[in-house]
């Protein structure tokens, strides 16, 4: 089939998100554009019901006329719609609905999508987040466009639980560029999943340390940190939910964070080794971090926190990540050192 030039495909993975698809699909039909783009939805073999809401949301916003490009077909793995949407002509849907769970048994879901995967631009969003912003795409893709040199761009979003505003979670007041020093040292939660487009070329070549990390996006940051620059637009343009029922969050919280954590320290070896260890003091320090807010939530106990605290280089790190080493090390590695240097120096004041 001839498909339209799409400019940028929006990839949407989603599972038990019932309560949460339709605010999404909202968020990609608004968008405002002038070029075609495609969402690839794909649903997880829900049990929730989410794959009845979302056919029903086809069914009333896309368009299945006798003339239209609509199509419907199914495979031993999945039922695949494809349509336009009735009033924005750009807006297409490309939806996926697994008849089985494929994240269960670590099965790859890309093959399914790579009838619509070569477009110039890579759009994310999960099924329990959503856009807010008509304009979002043709912001950041016109961005990219005029700025070859950048890999990614991101934005700030609103933190929600419950339909309630937790916070804005706004990195800078004004348009910045971001190191790849920050995108390390600041961990998966600096920028949201549902704030990145990326370049789809930076994209092909996926190196080893993306494909030992059991999530996708904060070693995708990095990896587009390596293959470009990164900006970043302080507009709210999305809503993250955070600790909602179903959310990754409210999933992935308590002891499983654990998990998470050796995994990343794993994966964040492999990028070390792979940047032949440029960027060693910033890896260090966030294993550091991270092992600290485990600790803080008794997670981890204190003196495995302090197995993670090593010796780094800190003049390579920025300002605040430096002060906020240097207490971690006097605090819980050196204390009774530092005690005992103390005494020294005011023993030696004393005496002067």
């Amino acid at each position: 089939m001839n498909y339209p030039n799409f400019l940028v495909r929006i990839g949407c993975i989603t599972y038990n998100h019932a309560p949460y698809i339709e605010d999404a699909m909202n968020g990609f039909c608004m968008q405002e554009t002038t070029f075609p783009f495609v969402a690839t939805i794909i649903d997880d073999a829900s049990t929730d019901g989410e794959q009845e809401v979302i056919k029903k949301y086809l069914d009333d916003k896309f368009d299945f006329s006798e003339n239209s490009v609509s199509r419907k077909w199914e495979t031993d793995d999945a039922h695949f719609i494809y349509a336009q949407h009735k009033e924005n002509a750009n807006c297409y849907f490309a939806v996926v609905l697994l008849k089985y769970n494929f994240y269960s048994i670590m099965k790859d879901k890309v093959p399914l999508i790579r009838e619509w995967a070569d477009t110039k631009y890579i759009a994310l969003c999960e099924g329990d987040d959503f856009w807010t912003d008509g304009g979002k795409l043709e912001m950041q893709v016109g961005f990219l466009e005029r700025n070859s040199v950048y890999s990614l761009c991101a934005h700030a979003v609103n933190y929600i639980q419950d339909g309630e505003l937790l916070k804005v979670d706004r990195i800078s007041e004004s348009e910045c560029e971001l190191s790849l020093p920050d995108l390390i040292t600041n961990g998966g939660d600096f920028l949201s999943t549902c704030s990145l487009v990326l370049r789809s070329e930076n994209n092909k070549n996926i190196p080893f340390f993306r494909e030992k990390a059991n999530v996708g996006d904060y070693p995708l940051v990095l990896h587009m940190g390596l293959m470009g620059k990164v900006h970043y637009f302080p507009n709210v343009m999305s809503h993250y939910r955070y600790m909602s029922a179903g959310s990754w969050t409210q999933r992935n919280h308590g002891e499983k964070m654990y998990e998470y954590f050796l995994n990343e320290v794993e994966w964040l070896g492999e990028f070390n080794k792979e940047t032949k260890y440029k960027f060693d003091a910033e890896v260090n320090y966030r294993i550091m971090a991270f092992a600290r807010t485990l600790m803080y939530r008794r997670i981890i106990d204190a003196d495995t926190f302090k197995s993670y605290l090593k010796f780094i280089n800190i003049f390579k790190l920025k300002k605040e990540c430096r002060e906020d080493y240097f207490w971690q090390i006097v605090t819980y590695k050196y204390s009774k050192q530092y005690q005992f240097i103390c005494k020294i120096w005011k023993k030696v004041k004393l005496s002067s």
